[in-house]
């Protein structure tokens, strides 16, 4: 589940709307930051689901600057920003070793790339 939204209740609500689609568990609750109208009701539904939390682990990690959720193949889409591959390499890393990251895929912003003389698409291209 991707952020449990304003409060009890609304975290109530849509657990119960995850019941109508799926009777698989909750197994982990992301959150994309910490405003309340995110983790309002995390408290309340981690004591019923039991699920774990990610989303602090992903605070702790400097270089993930933006979080968004998503529909479709993905759960998550991170923005990080990295001085060349070796660095996104080992940001990927960190992720891939948080507790309830499945797995990841990588997708480069060349317009990010290109704009920054030391950007990464530099370090792909003398690497």
């Amino acid at each position: 589940m991707i952020d449990t939204g304003v409060g009890i209740e609304f975290a109530k609500r849509a657990n119960e709307k995850m019941r109508a689609i799926t009777q698989k568990p909750v197994v982990a609750i992301v959150y994309t930051h910490h405003h309340a109208d995110h983790t309002g009701g995390l408290v309340a539904l981690v004591a019923q689901t039991g699920a774990r939390v990610l989303g602090p682990a992903l605070e702790k990690i400097p270089e993930v600057t933006v979080a968004h959720v998503a529909t479709g193949r993905f759960a998550l889409f991170a923005k990080i920003r990295c001085r060349d591959a070796r660095h996104a390499k080992d940001i990927i890393f960190q992720i891939s070793d948080i507790e309830s990251v499945q797995n990841t895929e990588t997708m480069i912003a060349l317009e990010e790339c290109v704009n920054s003389s030391k950007g990464l698409l530099r370090s792909i291209i003398q690497a």
